[in-house]
């Protein structure tokens, strides 16, 4: 069954079981200043010393309120669901995973079945078309057939989209502010987690979601070096921007992390 990671660009949001244990820290600290139920202060026959393990007992537990808040505000960041039959922002999984396969399809299409460098995209229009979406455009990782660095299969695909939805002869004829315009319509299925370049133009561009397969995590267990910022890390830190992009992870992994198992297989 596959595994999805959800997140959007929401913040200070809480699970009900944070916040509850929030609560109950809130109440263990107020009830060692105040006492249980009286509300006046509680005597000691040894103020001072008293006093300086109840600053103690209070910090480390104000520390912990920290943690949790902290933990808690990623958590509902990046949620883990494992339901196939689980319909994201009103599509069925089945039409993500048809896509995400699209996105490993633009490997053959572009370079070749089986390239070393294995990063495919699609960008996809589920606002038209028939129940699927409409394909605007594919992407594959260029930089070997160019020697451009920054052609990764997502920038690829970003590049060839704009090409695309600008053509004075295309089915789109886009101006380049419409073309900005309609980024914020589109869906971006990429076979692997991008890096944090991708996942920055990603948010930039203002795509309405964003759908992975294979994580960074898994990439590093397979050999790849990455620069280790998760898209959900660079998500959280664009919170200035005024479009807002759904995250989702993990998708179809049992077809994705394949592409990236043998490059570094001892």
């Amino acid at each position: 069954m596959a595994t999805l990671i959800i997140a959007t660009t929401a913040y200070n949001v809480y699970t009900a079981e944070s916040l509850g244990i929030i609560n109950h820290i809130m109440i263990f600290i107020e009830t060692h200043e105040t006492g249980p139920s009286t509300g006046r202060t509680t005597k000691s026959p040894e103020p001072s010393l008293k006093a300086a393990g109840d600053r103690s007992i209070k910090a480390l537990l104000q520390l912990s309120l920290l943690w949790v808040s902290s933990v808690t505000q990623t958590a509902a960041h990046q949620q883990p669901l494992a339901d196939s039959r689980l319909a994201i922002n009103g599509i069925p999984f089945a039409t993500r995973a048809y896509w995400m396969r699209v996105a490993n399809q633009a490997l053959s299409d572009l370079v070749s079945p089986c390239p070393f460098g294995a990063f495919g995209t699609a960008i996809v229009n589920h606002t038209s078309g028939d129940g699927l979406g409409e394909l605007v455009c594919i992407g594959a990782n260029s930089i070997g057939s160019t020697g451009n660095p920054t052609l990764h299969g997502e920038i690829a695909a970003i590049n060839n989209c704009t090409a695309v939805l600008t053509s004075p002869t295309g089915p789109y004829n886009l101006t380049a502010s419409q073309a900005q315009t309609a980024f914020k319509s589109l869906s971006l299925y990429t076979n692997a987690e991008s890096c944090p370049m991708c996942a920055s133009a990603i948010r930039w561009a203002g795509f309405k979601e964003y759908i992975y397969g294979t994580s960074i995590d898994t990439l590093i267990e397979k050999g790849w070096g990455q620069i280790r910022i998760v898209s959900a890390d660079v998500f959280a830190a664009s919170y200035d921007l005024s479009a807002a992009t759904r995250l989702m992870g993990e998708v179809l992994t049992n077809e994705t992390d394949p592409y990236f198992a043998w490059q570094y297989d001892p």
